[in-house]
């Protein structure tokens, strides 16, 4: 019996870590930005991506790449050590987003906005 209950305290445990994240198909609505000459602004393809949100572990990734939460939680911002943001937010029965990379260096910087699904 001590088992049987060992068991299922063990199996209710991994469970609630398993759904601490969620998985999103999320799709840009507009981007916009300039080339790595900054000189014009320039419109750049909507892209579409898988994004996992771990508010457990305060971090969002998307591609590979780990934002992690920075500021008051309340405003959901989460950040990489090169310059890439993205604030997460609700927008209807979707998540919203708004996402940037301004870090520059001869790259591209870009602004984009946004909405996910449950993937």
């Amino acid at each position: 019996m001590k088992k049987v209950i060992a068991l299922s305290i063990i199996y209710f445990l991994c469970l609630s870590k398993v759904h601490a994240s969620t998985v999103y198909f999320c799709s840009d609505d507009i981007v916009t930005g300039s080339d790595g000459n900054y000189t014009s602004t320039t419109n750049f393809k909507i892209e579409r991506f898988k994004m996992l949100v771990d508010f457990a572990n305060n971090k969002v990734v998307i591609d590979d790449t780990t934002f992690n939460r920075m500021g008051d939680k309340v405003l959901n911002i989460f950040a990489t050590d090169y310059g890439a943001q993205i604030r997460l937010f609700k927008d209807g029965n979707k998540l919203g987003f708004h996402r940037s990379n301004i870090f520059g260096m001869s790259d591209a910087i870009f602004v984009a906005s946004g909405s996910c699904e449950n993937f």
